[in-house]
Parts: C-alpha cells; structure tokens; sequence
C-alpha cells in the first residue's frame, strides 16, 4: 500500500519494450540498477514494465546498446496530472485555498466535550472555561491544559475535580463535585451543631464541642444542639472553644399534602412524519427547506446534530441538523382514583428518602380525597434520621473569669 501511493506521489510509466535481445535489455537494467516491476512477458520480443520517471530518465541513455525498442503506454502519478492541468490558475488558487482553509480550521478548537460527575453547574463551568480561554474557535496553540484546569478549580471551589486534555482540535473536560463524597473538615474552624428538622433525640454521638440536650429531649427546627464554648470543668479553668463533631438521631414527624389531577392528555401518534435539514457553519445557519418549520400543537419535535469530523481528533465547524416531526392527535383519560394514589405514594417516599440524611422511615400513612377531578393527597410519615447540621459560631468568646470572695 505505502509502495503504491510512493509511485503515485513520484509518478511512474507503463512501457512496452520490442526487440530480438529483450534478454541483453534486462541485463543492462540490473548493471544500472534500473528497477523494473510489475513484469509482463508478452512474446519472445515483447514484454510490458512497469518504471518510475528517474529511472526512465536512465533508460533513455543506454538503449541504444541493447537493440529494443521502448514506448510508453501509459502515464500514472501525480506529476503528469500537475503537467496536464498547468495552466488551470483557477483550480491552482482553489486548491491552495482550500488546504490553507483546512489547515486553519484544523488548527481551532471546534468541539468541547464535557464530562460530569455529580452535581456540577455546567452553565457556571461553561462560563468559567470561556473566561479561562477555553471556547469554541480559539486556535489551538492558544491552549494551556495546566492553566485551564488550576484557573477553573480557582474560580469554582465546589469542584472536587478536573482535568482538561486535548484530542486532536477537540478539548475533554471532565468535572467531578461528589456530594457524596467525605468533606475535609476543618479542624481550627469554630463551628456549632443545630437541628435540621423538629424531633425527640434517640441518640447523641458528640466528638467535638459541648452538648446542650440530651437523648429524650424534644427540639425544633434551628435549635442549638452542640455549641463550640466548652465550660471550664474546675474552678480555676478557664474552658475552650472548638470545633462542633456530632451525630445526633431523633425521631422526626413529616407531613406533606400534594395535588394531582385524575385527568391526563395522552398522545396518539397518526403515523404522519416529516424531516427538515439545515446547515450551520459557524453560527450562520442554512435550511435547506422553505419556508419555516413546524410549529403548534400536534407535532412532536426532535433535533439531532451531526458534527462533521475526521477521525476522533479532526473536527470542522459545520453541522448538519436533522429536524424530525411526528404528527400526533391528543386524548383526554381519567385514571382511577387508585392508580393516581399509588402513583403519588412512590413519589412522596422518593422525596422524603432524598431529604433525609442518614435515616429510614419507620411508619407512613397517608389518606386522600378526590376533589373537583383532582386528588389531594396527605403523607405522614415517622421517620428516624440524623438532625445534625453545622453551623459557624466565628466569634464567639470565652466569658470573663470573676474573683470570688
């Protein structure tokens, strides 16, 4: 393969050789070291080759020694193509063209494929990369991997993570902010513990800081449970303040009340489709249908892009659109009661598991009432859960110590 598209670039000659002492001409080829390929013997005094154009070149001085007869039958490569169309000055100037346009397009940033894991603002990321000079268009020599990433984790400090590499004229960025992932506490920080939620304690774990209620109590909601000023524990102690460590579980009690119509509009699709395409080049956009597309109720509209690329890492800044249309008619059901109920059931648990940190529910009831087509759905549910939130008490103080008489 590579030794054919060799002979194409350099270009090469088919020839025909004639004569009686077609033996002496091969002999005088291998002297010279004329390479011939691709071998023909057609008769006693008749034979095809194949021979690039430096050698041909050779050839032509020693023919006259051996008594044959050379023709050429064909000419192949590149350089017979640039001879022929020499005088094209239009197609010359196109060509440059557009390889100086491929090579300027191919040397921007076109696409940047970000990767997110957890709960990342990417409305936030995508203005902090642009800010960093991380955008669409910019010319690749414009890039620093190293600068844009400790630029971004700068500005974004809830980032856990993030990496920028380039593939080609395609930038991968890949954001991490796991929630769930353990927080590095500070230590020095002066922090307290409050109450997240109204409940009775069952159990009280304080590492660091100075209780304020014990298993039994009932608290609200904002209540102060772990507070940093530690009391002094003799007469000539002074105490401390510190930083507030605790897991505290109560018993909670959750209501939530929720509305729902019983009555729903469902699609049925008629089977009648259309497709609209268009393309965008840069940001100047290009339909190739007429008119506008299809808008109202009853269609149902979906948009694909298709970038136009080579490979994974060559990328151009033209797009094509696809815009499919799917013709639907429209149908009112009423779902039963129970239905609606079960329904709004799984979805209260699901929000109340999701509130919850570090607890279960106990026991739910729930009861509901059907109302003008619509169902209202009360949720009680007991709960046992961890209440501990902390807060900052910068600038609490030690009190001032008192002489006793």
């Amino acid at each position: 393969m590579i030794i054919k598209l060799l002979s194409l670039l350099f270009g090469n000659l088919r020839i025909i050789v004639h004569g009686s002492t077609i033996e002496r001409f091969l002999n005088m080829c291998i002297k010279n070291e004329i390479k011939l390929y691709k071998i023909e013997r057609k008769d006693e005094v008749c034979m095809c080759a194949s021979v690039s154009i430096s050698d041909f070149r050779k050839l032509l001085h020693y023919m006259g020694r051996t008594g044959c007869h050379v023709h050429i039958t064909k000419k192949i490569g590149l350089p017979f193509f640039i001879y022929k169309f020499r005088k094209r000055y239009a197609l010359w100037i196109g060509t440059i063209l557009a390889i100086l346009l491929f090579l300027a397009l191919t040397n921007c940033i076109w696409v940047i494929d970000i990767q997110t894991s957890g709960q990342v603002d990417l409305s936030e990321l995508r203005k902090n990369l642009n800010n960093a000079g991380a955008y669409t268009g910019v010319p690749i020599y414009f890039i620093d991997e190293t600068k844009i990433a400790q630029t971004v984790k700068f500005n974004m400090k809830t980032l856990d993570y993030i990496s920028v590499s380039r593939l080609g004229n395609r930038l991968i960025i890949q954001a991490i902010n796991d929630i769930d992932a353990p927080k590095i506490q500070d230590d020095k920080s002066v922090t307290g513990i409050v109450a997240s939620y109204d409940g009775v304690i069952t159990k009280m774990d304080v590492k660091g800081g100075y209780p304020l209620v014990k298993v039994g109590d009932a608290v609200l909601q904002g209540d102060k449970l772990v507070t940093a000023l530690t009391p002094p524990t003799t007469e000539q102690g002074t105490g401390h303040i510190g930083h507030s460590i605790a897991s505290i579980t109560a018993n909670t009690l959750r209501n939530e009340q929720s509305i729902t119509s019983l009555t729903r509009l469902k699609k049925e699709y008629t089977g009648k489709t259309k497709t609209q395409f268009a393309i965008l080049i840069g940001n100047f956009r290009i339909n190739l249908y007429l008119g506008t597309g299809i808008s109202g109720i009853g269609w149902e509209k979906t948009v694909s892009e298709t970038q136009l690329h080579i490979g994974e890492g060559t990328y151009f800044p033209i797009k094509i659109i696809k815009q499919n249309y799917r013709k639907y008619d429209t149908t009112e059901i009423t779902y039963p009661k129970e239905v609606i109920e079960q329904e709004m059931l799984e979805n209260a648990k699901a929000r109340l598991e999701n509130t919850m940190v570090s607890g279960e529910i106990n026991t739910l009831s729930y009861t509901s009432e059907k109302k003008d087509n619509a169902l209202i759905f009360n949720i009680t549910a007991h709960c046992t859960e961890d209440i501990a939130t902390e807060i900052s008490e910068e600038g609490i103080t030690l009190p001032e110590k008192t002489d006793i008489e």
